[in-house]
């Protein structure tokens, strides 16, 4: 039964009779009527839910930002079980360390002026290479020794601005390697 003073909604507008889904009295007029009817939109009732991503490599911390303006609540579920209970968070912008590589479906849940709603995003973390150098290595009398960070599908940027996937080194000296893999871990 409609109430009067409130709204009801048709949450599947496209779909015939009782398939389009309305919800009876779900909006709330605080006591005021509506006599002439409605505008074609109101948009205070119909948010934008979106979030951006940033840092999908393994081990950082994936960055999560909520877009949407003002929102009086967001809660965040990064789809991870086995992070155990950092599976969940509260507020605008979090951050979530990932338990492995993987798929994981992210949803962000927004409560704005009593309506909420949420945005789901099926997200990849990747892992970062991964170098197996020796912090330390020895080099006697004219003697060599090749640094090697080889890693499927990656670039090399040494200190020496060689970019190649190993470096021969003659002199002592400190040596540093950047590898970033074809996901820009």
């Amino acid at each position: 039964n409609f109430k009067k003073g409130d709204l009801s909604t048709i949450n599947k507008p496209d779909e015939i009779g009782t398939n389009c889904d309305i919800t009876l009295n779900s909006i709330s007029l605080n006591g005021k009527e509506c006599r002439l009817g409605l505008p074609t939109f109101i948009q205070s009732y119909f948010q934008k839910t979106a979030f951006d991503v940033a840092d999908l490599c393994l081990p950082d911390e994936t960055s999560f930002i909520c877009t949407v303006e003002d929102p009086d609540l967001v809660s965040w579920d990064f789809g991870d079980l086995n992070s155990g209970s950092n599976n969940l968070e509260s507020g605008e912008n979090v951050t979530h360390i990932f338990s492995a590589p993987g798929e994981y479906t992210v949803t962000m849940t927004t409560t704005k002026n009593g309506v909420s709603s949420s945005e789901t995003e099926q997200i990849t973390i990747y892992q970062s290479p991964s170098i197996n150098i020796e912090d330390t290595i020895y080099l006697c009398n004219d003697e060599s020794v090749t640094l090697d960070a080889t890693n499927d599908n990656a670039t090399y940027l040494w200190n020496d601005n060689s970019t190649g996937s190993s470096l021969k080194i003659t002199n002592t000296g400190p040596y540093s390697v950047t590898v970033t893999s074809d996901n820009g871990c």
